[in-house]
């Protein structure tokens, strides 16, 4: 029996169980992540692109958990690579990942101005032909090249677009997120809230577009399929 999803209230105070040590690691985990923010948004971002050439090979060596599991993944999808090869992509994917964020920090700068990032005219044509229908739009997609950014592209370009997220471990941490997704026109619906089905059968009856990325494991309904070969569930 599929247990009843919670409410989430992005407003909420902190909840008053936790223990002393976890409410000072969490707000130690704010301050610093808000910090990190806020630096980031003052440096200029040629020199954030630079500087990601250091940070990317860093964080490869830091993040040992999510290391381990790359360099897994990247053995299952290309057995016939040696290993120095699955290394050398793991550490370009997570160089990647460091200016992604950065890219996400200075949002208006791909948004507005010469450096804006236009959409296709194959993908402006693909979408209003959908839209034409009058139905609404699923939008199915996954982690992959900066998917933070491509959500504001889209509302800035005009589309309507709603996607759906799972809140983050502290409440604060996803009211700061929620404001920075919508700050260009998107929405979100957060994962959890009793109003959720309710909010996109709305997205439906808008004629908007609903995104979602669903290539990583939640407790969610779904279906085990194969990918490379291991069952991966996948919402449905």
């Amino acid at each position: 029996m599929t247990p009843k999803p919670k409410k989430v209230v992005l407003e909420a105070p902190l909840p008053k169980r936790w223990s002393l040590f976890q409410h000072v690691k969490n707000a130690l985990l704010y301050a610093l992540i808000r910090t990190a923010y806020a630096t980031v948004a003052a440096v200029p971002f040629p020199i954030l692109r630079a500087a990601a050439i250091v940070l990317g090979p860093l964080a490869y060596w830091m993040a040992v958990r999510e290391r381990r599991t790359a360099l897994q993944n990247l053995a299952r999808a290309f057995p016939e690579l040696p290993a120095d090869e699955h290394r050398r992509l793991a550490q370009q994917m997570f160089a990647h990942l460091t200016t992604s964020a950065m890219e996400a920090v200075h949002a208006k700068r791909f948004l507005v101005g010469r450096h804006a990032v236009e959409l296709p005219k194959s993908c402006r044509a693909l979408l209003d032909e959908a839209l034409a229908h009058g139905r609404g739009v699923v939008l199915v997609t996954g982690h992959i090249g900066n998917w933070e950014l491509c959500g504001q592209v889209f509302a800035y370009a005009g589309y309507p677009v709603t996607s759906i997220a799972k809140p983050l471990y502290d409440p604060r941490l996803t009211r700061f997120v929620h404001r920075l997704r919508t700050s260009f026109g998107a929405r979100i619906l957060w994962r959890g809230d009793v109003s959720l089905p309710k909010e996109m059968l709305r997205v439906f009856k808008e004629n908007a577009i609903l995104g979602i990325l669903i290539d990583q494991d939640t407790r969610v309904q779904g279906d085990f399929v194969p990918f490379f070969g291991i069952p991966a569930h996948t919402p449905t």
